[in-house]
């Protein structure tokens, strides 16, 4: 799905969301199906897979909620049991990421609703919602091209149908208006889009250190780190951070310091280095933007984050 040019033809100055809460959309989304500074009287969710590790990519995910009038973070517990992830690691993952959540909402100020889709998935009124999509679904074009999105060799349109209907659950249970997610969401939101009138908005990409792949799952710690990538965790020490950065490539630091700089615009304030014993974190990410501007590179990578709805 292309950004409308509809989307772009607005009064310079008033997507900035910042007058009235806080941070720049600007430094979030890549890509709208609706102008970005319409975006904070809109309710919006976007999935998160739940891991005993949480990147420092979900704060993206959660600053989303200081820029519109609702946003749900809804964890896909579900979808993570239909593709083979064991009970306890679930269990243990759910734990670990409503922890980081909890800080982050206290450290930026940030609302954020919490939501499983194991508490809603066998109820009633999901399943009259996924039965109703299936059957809109059945032997028709928007059929074909969901299961464009299935991997090779691969026929049952379970999860897929699931994404659609769970999508379309959110829309008419919680009046949701936005989904948000990472390009990947775009091999099922042309036909979610279709079938629920939803608009979608798209977060800038992110890249893993040392290699430069882009992580198309954030939430998940192992995206991107294939053939040696690296990843940085909320908690890690310092002189972890510190070394991870260093790796370079020049598209995961502008990444980086795009997130840093949504996160500046929440505290108003650049601390220096962070003591190990204290990397909350609101530390995580500052002390991340604090190391760039150390190595003397966030000149040469704003060069590259001119503002995209300007």
């Amino acid at each position: 799905m292309e950004t409308s040019d509809a989307s772009r033809d607005y009064t310079p100055g008033n997507n900035c969301v910042t007058r009235k809460n806080g941070v720049c959309i600007d430094y979030l989304i890549n890509e709208t199906t609706e102008p970005p500074y319409t975006l904070y009287d809109k309710a919006t969710f976007m999935g998160v897979g739940a891991y005993k590790k949480t990147p420092i990519e979900v704060a993206a995910m959660a600053f989303i909620g200081k820029s519109v009038a609702s946003h749900t973070l809804l964890i896909v517990d579900s979808f993570q049991e239909m593709t083979g992830t064991n009970a306890k690691d679930i269990e243990e993952g759910k734990a670990a990421l409503k922890s980081q959540l909890r800080l982050l909402q206290d450290a930026f100020d940030v609302e954020i609703k919490v939501e499983e889709t194991s508490s809603f998935i066998e109820t009633p009124a999901y399943r009259a919602i996924y039965h109703d999509v299936e059957r809109k679904l059945a032997s028709s074009e928007l059929e074909n091209e969901l299961r464009k999105s299935l991997p090779e060799g691969e026929y049952d349109l379970t999860f897929a149908l699931s994404e659609v209907a769970v999508t379309m659950y959110m829309q008419l249970e919680h009046g949701i208006r936005i989904k948000v997610g990472q390009r990947r969401g775009k091999l099922y939101d042309g036909v979610i889009g279709a079938v629920s009138g939803i608009g979608f908005s798209y977060l800038f990409p992110f890249f893993a250190f040392g290699t430069g792949e882009e992580v198309k799952t954030p939430y998940n710690p192992d995206s991107g780190t294939k053939n040696g990538g690296r990843r940085i965790m909320l908690g890690d020490s310092p002189e972890k951070i510190a070394e991870t950065i260093k790796k370079g490539p020049l598209n995961a630091q502008i990444a980086l310091t795009r997130l840093g700089l949504a996160a500046l615009s929440l505290k108003r304030s650049l601390p220096g280095i962070i003591p190990e014993d204290s990397m909350q974190p609101e530390d995580c990410l500052n002390l991340s933007l604090s190391l760039i501007e150390k190595y003397e590179i966030a000149k040469l990578k704003r060069r590259f984050m001119k503002p995209k709805f300007f």
